[in-house]
């Protein structure tokens, strides 16, 4: 892989820009104020790709036609990794080289794209992707999610939401991991990217907003209060990361390994239903050890 890597070097690819560079956004059944949201999304990027993963037999949301436009509805909801592959396979057919990938509910600042390419063309290793930082809403009153500061931040992961991608990259590495299906993806191709010698790095500037999960309470140090099935994932495919990468990246092993820790704390002593989301954790971490990946078992039910 990394000989593959060395026939990609990222100084010397195109710089991006707002000719060469789209955006993917994936829904899941998504808000009333999706639209709106999309709308400022439109007047960033020479094209969006929307990649609906809602059922088909769901309400359709009404988007306004453009000519920077593709829709896509999903026959069946494979999963965000998916959803992104096809976006990104997508821009990159049409003659894309850049992509920046956007969750459903994330609202870009009016500099948004401006800032990341000249913040791409600052940094010193070229990253492969380049994440940008964010105001949590589920986070009430909590700060930027890193500190501000001038300089460019090389990191070991970053977040999918915001994130700017060299296109060709992307596709020499393998795409994301599909049989990940949703959490974890963008850890696992950040910390594959660096295996291979790419660089990974944030731009420190807060360009959006952007919800993880939902809070528990007011505090923003406490762990998200996601659903059952998400537990899973979440447990399962980072139980992955760490078997896959843990030797490489120990500094950063470490502190998923305390981040898992005090989910499952938090499980036992403040989120509900406590025995359904432990069960879960639990199952996750032994297909995770397994590398039992894809859709999550039947058995396991959400709350």
């Amino acid at each position: 892989m990394r000989n593959q890597a060395e026939n990609h070097r990222m100084d010397i690819c195109p710089n991006p820009c707002s000719l060469n560079t789209a955006a993917v956004v994936v829904a899941y059944f998504p808000d009333e104020a999706f639209a709106s949201r999309l709308s400022t999304t439109l007047s960033h990027f020479a094209r969006v790709y929307v990649i609906d993963n809602t059922p088909p037999a769901s309400a359709q949301v009404k988007l306004a036609s453009t000519e920077n436009l593709q829709y896509y509805r999903q026959s069946t909801n494979k999963g965000l990794a998916d959803a992104l592959n096809k976006g990104c396979s997508a821009a990159l057919e049409d003659g894309f080289q850049w992509v920046s990938t956007l969750d459903q509910d994330t609202e870009l600042e009016e500099s948004y794209l401006l800032q990341q390419i000249q913040c791409w063309q600052r940094a010193i290793p070229k990253p492969f992707i380049l994440g940008c930082n964010f105001l949590n809403v589920a986070k009430r009153g909590a700060p930027p999610r890193f500190p501000l500061q001038k300089n460019v931040q090389e990191r070991r992961t970053v977040i999918t939401s915001g994130s700017l991608m060299h296109l060709d990259t992307w596709q020499a590495l393998g795409k994301f991991r599909s049989e990940y299906f949703i959490d974890g993806i963008d850890h696992e191709i950040c910390l594959r990217a660096r295996a291979c010698g790419y660089s990974v790095a944030l731009n420190p500037a807060v360009l959006m907003k952007h919800t993880i999960g939902s809070n528990l309470g007011k505090t923003f140090w406490l762990p998200f209060d996601h659903t059952s099935l998400r537990k899973y994932y979440s447990t399962r495919n980072g139980v992955r990361n760490l078997v896959d990468y843990g030797c490489q990246e120990p500094i950063w092993a470490l502190r998923r390994s305390l981040s898992l820790l005090w989910e499952v704390l938090a499980v036992m002593t403040i989120e509900k239903p406590r025995l359904i989301k432990l069960q879960a954790m639990i199952r996750g971490f032994i297909d995770g050890c397994r590398g039992r990946m894809g859709l999550a078992p039947a058995g396991l039910a959400d709350e």
